[in-house]
């Protein structure tokens, strides 16, 4: 009963129940049902219990008592009780990878669903793992699924794991891609992959250098484990000195080859961009706001220089009419009785037809 009981937990996580240290071992009740050792070797060195303290364990293997000392013993007429005979043999890990996988396939229900898929993990216990995880729905921010609301999701697992750091990456089909997700939180500014010898150089902003390598290596050490590719980290002055010129350096960070992700997303589409021009106190503040409106749409801005009392009264008033097209102005200047006289009345004509213009030419013709 047991057997087969436990069997059906094989490689999924069970509760259990600290009872007492036995040398450097430790004594575990299995879901009220039988004990186990957790052996040092499965142990987080990190982690420290105290009797009655419940923990999370993943079910490495099962297998059945063995009753090859028992025949021996009643054999020789031994009268010896086998303790192995009570039950079977349950092997059990805290620092098994998969111990992470299960808990979040038990907290995100994205995943227990198919939406969400788990593609890789890489795992040192007591200290960090890196998750990488895809959504099979576009609607369905995989990121999000898993880390949950005010990270509510991710936070539990890190409780059951005694304050071990979980980051959660996305995977993607492009491998240079996924390396530099992989490397978070590190800034990238290129990858160069090869695929034929699982191998990528990757080139660093100066200042992040030290952030995607890692403490003691561990973050580019976890990202190697969990794309499976042999990561190179150079920073942007190592790149510049390792290559003879300009041209073999632009080839390197991604002139020469697919870089799979160009320098303008990194310039103008990330957050630190949004966050200037396109959040609360960026762009739309400095030109949509009331200031801006104030100055240029309200009553004493751009309609009082424009639309108001202002560019009206200077071009549309009555003096701006008075001086162009009331009786005074412009009619008054080419369109009244004195320009009329001078042009098109008797004036006008006086200056054509009079006498003294056809006495004057008269004479002329007469001088001739």
């Amino acid at each position: 009963m047991l057997y087969e009981y436990f069997l059906e937990k094989e490689k999924d996580i069970v509760t259990g129940v600290v009872q007492r240290y036995v040398g450097n071992n430790i004594s575990i009740n299995l879901e009220d049902k039988m004990d186990v050792l957790l052996m040092e070797s499965e142990q987080v060195k990190t982690e420290h219990y105290r009797p009655k303290d419940r923990i999370k364990l993943y079910v490495v293997d099962v297998k059945q008592p063995s009753n090859d000392n028992q025949d021996n013993n009643e054999k020789e007429g031994k009268q010896k009780k086998n303790k192995g005979s009570k039950g079977p043999k349950v092997v059990v890990s805290r620092t098994h990878k998969d111990l992470v996988k299960r808990l979040l396939e038990k907290e995100v229900t994205e995943i227990s669903d198919g939406i969400v898929e788990i593609k890789s993990i890489s795992r040192e216990p007591g200290s960090r793992s890196k998750i990488a995880v895809w959504s099979n729905d576009p609607n369905v921010d995989a990121l999000g699924a898993c880390v949950g609301k005010n990270g509510n999701r991710v936070n539990n697992i890190v409780d059951d794991l005694f304050g071990e750091k979980i980051d959660i990456i996305t995977w993607d089909e492009n491998p240079a891609i996924y390396i530099e997700n992989a490397l978070s939180p590190s800034e990238v500014i290129s990858v160069r992959v090869n695929e034929g010898e699982k191998s990528a150089k990757v080139i660093v902003p100066d200042d992040k250098l030290s952030l995607a390598i890692g403490k003691e290596g561990q973050n580019a050490r976890l990202a190697a484990r969990l794309t499976g590719y042999k990561i190179d980290i150079k920073s942007e002055s190592q790149a510049l000195d390792a290559y003879d010129d300009d041209y073999e350096y632009d080839y390197a960070v991604g002139d020469g080859f697919e870089d799979y992700r160009d320098s303008y997303r990194d310039d103008y589409n990330d957050d630190e961009y949004r966050d200037e021009y396109d959040d609360e106190e960026g762009y739309r503040d400095g030109y949509d706001d009331e200031e801006y409106r104030d100055g240029y749409d309200d009553e004493e801005g751009y309609r009082d220089g424009y639309d108001e009392e202002g560019y009206r009264d200077e071009y549309d008033d009555e003096e701006y009419r008075d001086g162009y097209d009331d009786e005074e102005g412009y009619r008054d200047g080419y369109d009244d009785e004195e320009y009329r006289d001078e042009y098109d009345d008797e004036g006008y004509h006086d200056n054509e037809e009079d006498e003294d213009y056809t006495d004057d030419d008269s004479k002329n013709d007469s001088d001739e």
